[in-house]
């Protein structure tokens, strides 16, 4: 019998890894993507500067909301995704204040 064998176990296996990443780094990647789709759409004509501002409070329970279904269950990583994405549509409404539609003499 050779010594040290069965002593060790490794601390991380691909069913682990692979559900960390789509609980946790999936979200957050997929989140940090907002100014722009808030651009795109600003500047495609579905949104603007004042519909994206009157709706904040509703989008904030939103942004929670979908922080809570997203991230593991704990308050802590549900945290660390709201407040991050909520900054960042602070950020994509201050976009669209500064993006114009595309084709200005159509409205």
């Amino acid at each position: 019998m050779i010594q040290g064998t069965g002593l060790a176990t490794p601390l991380l296996s691909l069913d682990k890894y692979v559900g960390f990443l789509f609980s946790f780094v999936l979200p957050f990647g997929c989140a940090f993507q907002l100014p722009v789709a808030l651009y795109l759409t600003t500047r495609i004509g579905l949104t603007n500067y004042h519909m994206l501002a009157s709706t904040r409070k509703y989008v904030l329970l939103g942004i929670f909301v979908l922080a809570a279904i997203l991230t593991p269950p704990d308050v802590v990583s549900q945290v660390a995704l709201g407040v991050p994405l909520y900054v960042l549509y602070e950020v994509g409404i201050q976009v669209a204040r500064l993006t114009r539609r595309r084709y200005p003499d159509v409205e």
